[in-house]
């Protein structure tokens, strides 16, 4: 074989790699709800039930509104029928410490800021989900079942960046975007809702061991919730400080997000942590009223 032979087939070999490498970080991105069929051979979602249900009369309840991360989404085939998310598991643990809290759980795989208002294209992925806005659920729900409401949690703006990212967006509009937005989300639940505490989880980095900013925006991004939930008086649950280190890499990252289901998501023990964040910025709501 020739050495111009060789050469080009070498040059053939690392293209192909790197266009192996940049899938992979594309099929990642997208495992969080953009799309349906993503990770490994078996590219399906598996069924998660809807965390929680329409709170009764008497009631005391905590909602919930968010995307695919508040949701249990997930690719792990044993976690099939149960949804571990964080807040059914922020559900228990509040019920050992003797506060049985209802849980009504609105977040919806793929939601944006944006679409929040509008049509959450995965609502089917989570079984009993309604097909209406998140936005009319969560308002009608506040309304019928204000007096036993305790408290709300906002985890919204993940796939707004997830997104920007797909198409190569690096627009500071993207930030400034989905900072806007979100104001007006908590700021409407808070209206509805006063002396209701509220709490507005940041955006975490799956991405933080490849070292090649995948998510450029993400540190401007929860700079900007962080000033959302100041002007309305809400608290901030530090996902990101939960999920990740100052200083990649991570060496805890694989255990609180699934690597081994090459799934961007939480594994239980994550959902677990960011349980307890929650209940941290809350305040202890474990005090009952």
């Amino acid at each position: 074989m020739s050495y111009a032979r060789r050469s080009r087939l070498r040059l053939r070999a690392r293209t192909l790699l790197k266009g192996l490498r940049l899938w992979r970080v594309v099929a990642a991105t997208l495992c969080l709800g953009l799309i349906v069929t993503c990770g490994g051979t078996d590219p399906e979602p598996v069924a998660t039930p809807v965390g929680g249900g329409f709170p009764t009369v008497a009631q005391p309840w905590i909602l919930v509104v968010g995307d695919s991360i508040s949701s249990g989404y997930t690719l792990d085939p044993a976690r099939t029928g149960v949804n571990s998310s964080w807040p059914v598991q922020m559900q228990a643990q509040l019920k050992k410490r003797g506060v049985a809290w209802g849980l009504f759980d609105t977040a919806c795989p793929s939601e944006t800021t944006e679409t929040y208002r509008g049509h959450c294209a995965q609502h089917d992925k989570v079984a009993s989900l309604p097909s209406i806005p998140q936005y009319d659920l969560a308002m009608r729900t506040i309304q019928e079942r204000k007096p036993g409401l305790r408290a709300i949690v906002v985890e919204l703006g993940a796939n707004d960046l997830f997104q920007a990212a797909q198409r190569g967006d690096k627009s500071p509009e993207v930030v400034s975007g989905m900072k806007s937005r979100l104001d007006g989300i908590v700021r409407e639940l808070r209206t509805a809702a006063p002396g209701v505490p509220v709490a507005v989880a940041t955006v975490y980095d799956p991405f933080e061991n490849k070292g090649d900013g995948e998510l450029g925006a993400l540190k401007g991004a929860n700079d900007a919730i962080r000033e959302v939930a100041k002007s309305n008086g809400a608290q901030v649950a530090y996902f990101f400080a939960v999920m990740n280190t100052p200083e990649p890499p991570d060496p805890r990252l694989c255990v609180l997000i699934d690597c081994a289901h090459e799934d961007i998501h939480p594994t239980i023990a994550g959902h677990a942590a960011l349980a307890e964040e929650v209940i941290r910025a809350l305040g202890s709501p474990a005090r009952p009223r």
